[in-house]
């Protein structure tokens, strides 16, 4: 810094370590030069990334959201962005928008073969007559992906084990929840609830 306290690079170094040990106020000194040089973001996008968050954990919320959304305009969208943009609106009390930005978090670490896997488990489940844990896979697969069929899936253990007070359950809220089929298939099994939610 001595020698040259304009180099980009000795900058970002000095603000990544300024936040390992906490030291926001520097953070934000030596980030908002980097802004004020007109830094470009894909040189700097850990120290911009340490800046907003620096200017989180100070309660500077507004100039946090507003570098945020200028790094999404720039195209360095983040999950970690997005984390601390949902932090921010917290802060605010706008807890809707808050979890709509966290749910977006949630949907970048969760892989949609893990829906697979979860079926995977209701069957065994179902196998081994444990039919309420296999129900319960199917549940959390819904919970976590929204996919309708997974509450055909479980009404269905409920409907092979005869139990139409529960199947009907679950085969009411998939035609609430899937109105327009989307396949042959769904046709099929649509209609097939149809009838067997029909008094008897």
């Amino acid at each position: 810094m001595q020698k040259d306290s304009s180099s980009v690079a000795v900058i970002n170094k000095k603000i990544s370590i300024r936040y390992k040990e906490k030291d926001y106020k520097a953070v934000i000194f030596w980030g908002e030069k980097l802004l004020r040089d007109s830094v470009q973001p894909l040189s700097a996008v850990g120290p911009y990334i340490h800046l907003a968050y620096s200017y989180l954990n100070t309660n500077k919320i507004e100039k946090s959201l507003n570098l945020c959304n200028w790094m999404n305009e720039n195209n360095l969208s983040s999950e970690t962005i997005t984390y601390c943009q949902a932090l921010c609106y917290s802060r605010q009390q706008n807890y809707t928008k808050s979890n709509e930005l966290l749910n977006e978090c949630i949907d970048l670490n969760i892989q949609k073969e893990a829906q697979i896997y979860f079926r995977a488990k209701a069957d065994n489940y179902a196998l081994m007559k444990n039919y309420t844990t296999a129900v319960r896979e199917m549940d959390t697969s819904y919970y976590i992906f929204h996919d309708p069929i997974d509450l055909y899936l479980a009404g269905k253990v409920y409907d092979d084990q005869n139990n139409k007070a529960k199947a009907s359950v679950y085969y009411k809220k998939y035609l609430s929840e899937n109105k327009k089929p989307a396949s042959p298939l769904e046709v099929k099994l649509e209609n097939y609830m149809k009838e067997y939610l029909k008094p008897r």
